[in-house]
């Protein structure tokens, strides 16, 4: 069924071997890339599923190349009542990993790249900007908050729209051979220029 080959594609994923090798002044401009997805009563007993990808990705080479630094896929544990809400949840989630890696690199290297938001949900990315999708769902608003003060602080560079066709997380939660196809490029270290629309 769906949920066994979702968990069949993430399970290859565990297993690709990333190396990252960056040499002074290699990359003009590294950044990194967080992109989510979530499907709402696609598990068995009606639960939600949240996926995220985390990548560091140079936005001026020509050919770029796509580092994996971290992925999920799983069951989204708090009730979620409509796509938004599902939407909403997986982001924050995906911004904390994200936040935590930058963090983490930063300590190391001492580079702070910026971090950019990737979401196929219009509605999140617009309420991220004016609040105006979530007073429907008052429960939200500190979730799409969190968001908008780390974009005001500069923790998150962007927060920008992706068609669900180029969004590379959409097969975390979604199965289909487009979706496969797509997620075994990314494993690879390949990546569709798309991915620089709006971010920057």
């Amino acid at each position: 069924n769906t949920v066994r080959r979702l968990e069949g594609i993430v399970r290859e994923l565990k297993e690709s071997k990333p190396i990252i090798k960056y040499e002074a002044n290699s990359w003009r401009k590294p950044v990194m890339v967080a992109e989510g997805d979530a499907a709402i009563g696609n598990l068995e007993g009606g639960g939600s599923q949240g996926g995220c990808l985390v990548s560091i990705r140079d936005v001026e080479a020509q050919n770029p190349t796509s580092h994996l630094l971290a992925h999920q896929s799983k069951r989204i544990k708090r009730v979620v009542w409509s796509s938004m809400s599902a939407e909403t949840v997986n982001q924050t989630a995906m911004m904390d990993t994200a936040l935590w890696i930058r963090d983490m690199i930063r300590s190391v290297t001492r580079v702070n790249l910026r971090v950019v938001v990737k979401t196929d949900c219009e509605s999140y990315r617009s309420a991220v900007h004016s609040l105006s999708n979530v007073r429907k769902e008052k429960r939200l608003t500190l979730d799409v908050y969190a968001m908008r003060e780390a974009l005001r602080t500069g923790k998150i560079f962007s927060v920008s729209h992706v068609k669900s066709d180029q969004n590379n997380a959409d097969g975390l939660t979604k199965h289909s051979k487009s979706n496969a196809v797509i997620l075994y490029e990314l494993a690879a270290g390949k990546v569709r220029d798309t991915w620089r629309n709006g971010a920057f």
